[in-house]
């Protein structure tokens, strides 16, 4: 076991930098002969040494390995994954202000790349999670038309599309068929105006027929699921509420996952809730991205990010005026 195995329980630790441009493209380099994965791409990062914060290791390894001088970096996510040769604890951090011009200066191919297509090249296996957290914004919408109306969602979505970067799940399971595939078309042709993803909850049959991003799947049908529902490509969600559904939800690979009850919530005045402390628990173990949920405003966001969430999910606060 190497000395960075045993300073933390076997894992090895990792500083991952996710560079953005002004263009919003981001920077990835691709492993050279004759390192192990040659070939594969990544983004920049490497060990922390001894003694280093999160902060003085992404500084020294973008510095060394594509010749950036970072100004600034905030969490992005933290994941564990585990190869045959060792466990790697990522923590991955977003850098959007640098000096320099990057270059490989290992050698290794660069290239600048928008986040959409990522998924094109050939990554690492550990970087799975990090694309997905790339990916999704800070915000995820979820729909409550049964107390606020089809028409004040439909009007209030479309002042959010335009002020918020977001993606959106449509839950109306009371909602009859028929009302709902009309409400789905409407809502999915206002998303995708603004470039938005919209997830159903409902079967994935459902969502796939009905032209939807994504399926997001409330607990009761995680827990019939052991493969994941659909392809890579359609996003799968799912709701999850203690750490045997996380793991779960991580078993058949879903791309993000909804961790909740965050907060005390109006809809279930007196129920316990888990608490940022224990929130934060959740996230540090975690292998995808989780949004907060659970009596959660929009000026939760900071907050959730620093507890390690990808975002904060909304549901009444969304739709109120």
């Amino acid at each position: 076991m190497t000395p960075e195995q045993k300073r933390s329980g076997g894992l090895v630790d990792v500083v991952v930098g996710v560079v953005f441009n002004e263009a919003g493209q981001v920077l990835v380099n691709q492993r050279t002969y004759p390192e192990e994965f040659a070939g594969k791409w990544e983004f920049p990062g490497g060990k922390i040494e001894a003694g280093e914060t999160l902060c003085q290791a992404l500084h020294r390894e973008l510095l060394e390995e594509v010749n950036i001088d970072i100004a600034s970096s905030e969490p992005l996510i933290c994941i564990t994954h585990h190869y045959a040769s060792a466990a790697v604890r990522l923590f991955v951090r977003k850098v959007s202000h640098f000096q320099g011009t990057p270059q490989g200066s290992e050698g290794q191919k660069i290239k600048w790349i928008a986040p959409d297509e990522l998924c094109n090249l050939d990554f690492l296996d550990a970087n799975e999670s990090i694309l997905n957290a790339v990916r999704l914004p800070h915000y995820y919408l979820i729909t409550n038309a049964a107390k606020f109306g089809r028409t004040h969602t439909l009007r209030r979505l479309q002042s959010l599309l335009q002020t918020h970067k977001c993606i959106v799940q449509l839950r109306e399971k009371d909602m009859q068929r028929r009302v709902f595939d009309e409400f789905a078309k409407s809502v999915i042709r206002l998303c995708h105006s603004h470039a938005t993803p919209v997830l159903a909850n409902a079967k994935p049959e459902v969502a796939l027929d009905l032209g939807f991003d994504g399926v997001h799947l409330d607990s009761a049908s995680l827990k019939e699921l052991t493969v994941r529902p659909a392809p890579h490509g359609f996003w799968v969600a799912a709701s999850c509420h203690n750490s045997g559904e996380v793991e779960a939800a991580e078993k058949i690979k879903v791309d993000f996952l909804v961790l909740s009850p965050v907060a005390q919530t109006e809809s279930h005045p007196g129920a316990s809730s888990m608490g940022w402390r224990r929130f934060q628990e959740y996230c540090s173990t975690a292998s995808i991205p989780i949004y907060a949920l659970g009596g959660l405003q929009f000026a939760d966001l900071a907050k959730a990010r620093e507890s390690g969430a990808q975002g904060v999910a909304v549901i009444r606060a969304a739709w109120r005026n």
